[in-house]
């Protein structure tokens, strides 16, 4: 089933490197590339249809049996992406889309990036990303090993599954930079 939405951003060319990276995988939890369409002034791409929605519209329904699995999905996800060079940079409960089976299926690759073979340390300044879900590392805006960053946003979205909840709109990435604070840790279940 194919739903119409909006199309993936206005620069073409970045939306061809887009598609030759999800032509590139095939993994059960990454989003599949169904259809993509040039046409003189955009791309239009066609993915699955996910009727559950993602974790963000079902996170006050989790439980730690479904942390359980989507944990581990996403974890094969990520190793997958890994050996083939990928960084997703942008992982978040919004962007993890729940099939039919309900398993968990990590979408939006519109800030993935391909890492070059025997690069092993980026500059933070040409990483994406949702600021809350962005590792703490990126404030330095120094060299950042590319790969742990995912493992970081995945960690995040661990939390927000545990505390059926998403970063308050006023703890973010941002804030905690400029007010040197953390936030208030709550108890889970």
């Amino acid at each position: 089933n194919l739903k119409s939405g909006p199309v993936i951003g206005s620069g073409l060319s970045g939306n061809v490197v887009l598609v030759k990276m999800m032509q590139s995988v095939a993994h059960p939890n990454l989003m599949k590339l169904i259809v993509a369409v040039r046409c003189p002034t955009y791309l239009a791409i066609g993915m699955p249809y996910y009727q559950k929605g993602s974790l963000s519209s079902v996170l006050h329904e989790l439980t730690p049996s479904h942390l359980a699995v989507y944990l581990v999905q996403m974890a094969f996800a990520l190793s997958y992406l890994d050996s083939n060079r990928i960084v997703h940079s942008d992982i978040k409960p919004a962007n993890i889309l729940v099939d039919d089976r309900s398993n968990a299926i990590l979408g939006d690759f519109g800030l993935a990036f391909n890492v070059p073979h025997g690069t092993e340390i980026i500059s933070s300044d040409s990483v994406g990303g949702t600021p809350a879900f962005m590792a703490p590392e990126l404030l330095t805006l120094g060299n950042v090993d590319p790969f742990k960053l995912d493992v970081y946003s995945l960690g995040a979205v661990v939390w927000c599954i545990l505390f059926k909840t998403e970063p308050k709109s006023t703890v973010t990435f941002d804030y905690l930079h400029e007010t040197n604070m953390s936030p208030d840790i709550p108890q889970p279940y």
